[in-house]
């Protein structure tokens, strides 16, 4: 593996259904709602077929590094509802991954990736911090699983019409240093179609 490519295996454990974690995972451009801390912005440019290949969001995404990535997400190949390739391209390149296995009520999901980083700031810096990004990358799928258990819940719960439960606590959210930044600093794509 070169210096400036990292290839990442992580593992999520939820309380799910392949089906559930599907339709969370379908609507890409939602991840911006249920996963929060990772995708500060995201939106759909391209739907895709219609069993999905191809839907493309772009989206600004961030970890506990005071970075940000511009990437674009495309849902390359569909295997099953199961297992399922993502192509990522823009600040971050390469592929991921993702097959779901069912072991009763819980879901395993791995993620399995090969990226690299394209944006200049942080190749430049990548010899000396490499082992930082790795921690970064894991502090956000950390927040990642936590979401997508929560926004499980949160689907279930709307669907069986249950309100007299608890509320639902909502999903880690960007770091203090994002949530400033996002406020000053738009994604170009989207400063281009505010007036």
């Amino acid at each position: 593996m070169a210096l400036n490519e990292f290839h990442f295996v992580d593992r999520w454990s939820v309380e799910a259904t392949a089906r559930e974690a599907v339709e969370v995972f379908a609507d890409h451009a939602d991840a911006g709602r249920w996963w929060p801390a990772t995708f500060l912005v995201a939106e759909q440019v391209d739907p895709g077929a219609p069993d999905g290949t191809g839907r493309t969001i772009r989206a600004l995404t961030a970890g506990f590094l005071p970075y940000r990535l511009q990437v674009r997400i495309r849902l390359q190949l569909i295997n099953s509802d199961n297992d399922y390739t993502l192509a990522f391209s823009g600040d971050l390149c390469g592929l991921t991954r993702v097959k779901t296995t069912q072991c009763g009520d819980r879901l395993d999901i791995i993620f399995e990736s090969r990226l690299a980083p394209q944006k200049p700031v942080v190749r430049f810096l990548m010899p000396i911090l490499k082992p930082l990004y790795i921690w970064n990358h894991s502090w956000l799928m950390t927040r990642g699983e936590r979401s997508i258990r929560l926004e499980i819940a949160r689907r279930r719960a709307q669907r069986d019409g249950d309100t007299r439960g608890a509320p639902l606590p909502a999903p880690p959210q960007p770091t203090t240093l994002h949530q400033l930044g996002l406020r000053v600093l738009k994604p170009r794509w989207k400063r281009s179609v505010q007036h």
